[in-house]
């Protein structure tokens, strides 16, 4: 009788030990958390995703996300409204896919922001991409209307970003946030280059300095955040 006790409590103990190691080898599920009490969430996100670090990245793109040239600079565009701005463009992870983002374009050696309120900011639906963790966002404007404090300027010469920040080191912010409270910032540093197409003369395009376009996908001819 004692022998049959013994036997089916060791059988039990077996069992337990085999559900306990079953459970071990899953992998729990990963859950995103709350937003704070009273904060309504916009956009969505996927749940695996909130295992990863919320990070964004800078980079130049017009018409997709593209890194900055290895070559280290970034076009003063004329645009065709008379103002000038370099394009920037993002990449996101771990955040819901709208965001709010606030940038800033300072001249390094002289301290300025060249954007007209010191920053810029926009809330923005960003654009996925084949991770479905990652999204982009291109075409920002980063504007150059805020030179008039820039050593060399003269009122009445008519002085244009080109002549007074050619080959300038510039310091490029981006700062990405949602409603649940992620945040993450990141800065970059490029020279200035003047554009090949209109004012080689004023200001020598700098090698490899090219802004980013998007795929021909040959439906729409623009293709979301693809570079060639």
């Amino acid at each position: 009788m004692t022998l049959s006790l013994l036997a089916l409590f060791a059988c039990g103990d077996d069992t337990s030990t085999d559900d306990t190691a079953t459970q071990d080898s899953g992998t729990a599920p990963i859950e995103c958390p709350e937003p704070d009490s009273g904060v309504v969430s916009v956009g969505e996100i996927v749940e695996e995703c909130c295992a990863l670090e919320s990070e964004v990245t800078l980079g130049n793109g017009e018409s997709c996300h593209e890194a900055f040239p290895d070559e280290g600079c970034v076009t003063m565009v004329h645009g065709p409204q008379g103002g000038w701005h370099i394009w920037l463009s993002f990449e996101t992870q771990t955040f819901r896919n709208v965001i709010s983002y606030e940038i800033d374009v300072v001249d390094v050696a002289s301290g300025l922001s060249l954007l007209k309120d010191d920053a810029d900011s926009a809330r923005v639906a960003v654009l996925p991409s084949d991770d479905e963790c990652v999204y982009t966002y291109p075409g920002v404007f980063g504007y150059l209307n805020q030179i008039s404090e820039l050593p060399g300027f003269e009122l009445d010469a008519d002085d244009t970003p080109p002549e007074l920040l050619c080959h300038n080191e510039l310091e490029l912010s981006i700062t990405v946030t949602d409603t649940d409270g992620r945040e993450a910032t990141t800065t970059h540093r490029a020279l200035a280059s003047g554009d090949p197409n209109k004012d080689a003369d004023i200001c020598a395009p700098l090698p490899g300095c090219e802004v980013a376009t998007a795929v021909d996908t040959g439906d729409t001819g623009a293709a979301v955040g693809e570079c060639d």
